[in-house]
């Protein structure tokens, strides 16, 4: 599955290069700005304790999702424990898949919707859909959606919620590989 993950972010590459409107219209959300800002890393903190915290009670206390179901869901079940295999494995889904959600979520689907509606149904729309395209976390994933939203509202840059994104799936992937034995 990460290799159809590698092959994915390189058709989102390709649709970027070939629509320059979309590149257009992202470009004004890849600010660098925002990490010159002490307060950029209290939102960075403060969204990862929130995602914690959530993730733990929808997980472990009310069990509303099983976390251990993305193995299956991945199909990480039979990886192959090559040093080569998890770098790719890492690559894909703690960068590539990170960096590419983030654009097609955050910076098209509720800069959109923002710009096009409100800010609420932005959010609601970009979130529901990004928790619907995670199978067996809707509700975890459309959490995470709006703490995306809320981190890209306050900084005005995708880079910030790129960051989350990539740190919350360093910890989701090293758990899920440790679950197999395989780090």
């Amino acid at each position: 599955s990460h290799y159809t993950l590698i092959i994915d972010a390189l058709g989102i590459v390709i649709a970027l290069l070939i629509f320059k409107k979309v590149r257009h219209f992202l470009k004004m959300s890849f600010s660098w700005k925002p990490l010159k800002k002490a307060k950029t890393y209290l939102y960075l903190f403060i969204a990862f304790v929130f995602t914690y915290i959530s993730q733990f009670l929808i997980l472990h206390v009310f069990k509303w999702e099983e976390g251990g179901s993305q193995i299956d869901t991945f199909g990480l079940e039979g990886m192959s424990d090559h040093w080569f295999n998890v770098l790719l494995c890492y690559l894909a889904f703690t960068l590539l898949t990170p960096i590419k959600e983030e654009i097609m979520f955050r910076g098209l689907v509720h800069k959109f919707l923002n710009e096009k509606y409100s800010f609420w149904i932005g959010l609601i729309v970009s979130a529901v859909i990004f928790g619907a395209l995670h199978p067996g976390h809707f509700i975890s994933a459309t959490i995470m959606g709006m703490i995306f939203v809320g981190l890209y509202r306050l900084t005005k840059s995708l880079v910030v919620p790129i960051m989350l994104h990539i740190l919350w799936n360093i910890y989701a992937v090293t758990g899920m590989l440790a679950l197999l034995d395989i780090i």
